[in-house]
């Protein structure tokens, strides 16, 4: 029974289908273009036969803040958005995205500021600091992806799982 019923949602549920030896989407038939006589190379984009624009994106993976420390700066040009975790004076916990503006690293330190005034300052792998733009600091969550995080390309990915 359960062999039966697994099979039953899986056929039910599978986004294609083999239909007259070619692989087809399930819910418009539409033959999916896998191979590269389907496809071509059209004004530096990856195209059907038919001309029409096939999506595909940058691979991108979200790391914890201290991977910044082993970025350089031509690296540390390709971070545009942060997501931190603070805690506030009277004990809130407050997730804030950081559109980045400007980037600045001397030895360990590493900041990043977006155009309002919001500054990141990661000193070494351990201490990040979150600065408003009136001055006040709060202690960042920088240990894991699931508090503080940026999110990498593939060549930023590969440089960071190198260190």
């Amino acid at each position: 029974i359960n062999a039966g019923l697994t099979a039953g949602i899986v056929i039910a549920t599978k986004d294609t289908k083999v239909s007259s030896n070619s692989l087809v989407a399930s819910d418009s038939g539409e033959v999916l273009k896998t191979g590269s006589a389907d496809t071509k190379v059209q004004s530096a984009k990856i195209a059907d036969n038919s001309g029409s624009i096939l999506q595909v994106g940058e691979a991108t993976a979200n790391v914890p803040l201290y991977a910044l420390a082993s970025m350089d700066l031509k690296a540390l040009r390709r971070v545009k958005e942060l997501s931190v975790t603070y805690t506030t004076i009277g004990g809130d916990e407050v997730q804030r995205s950081l559109e980045v503006a400007s980037r600045a690293k001397s030895g360990k330190t590493v900041e990043l500021q977006d155009a309002v005034g919001w500054k990141l300052r990661l000193t070494g792998t351990s201490d990040a600091m979150l600065i408003a733009p009136g001055g006040l600091e709060y202690l960042v969550c920088a240990a894991d992806a699931e508090c503080s995080s940026l999110s990498l390309e593939n060549e930023d990915l590969e440089a960071y799982e190198k260190t």
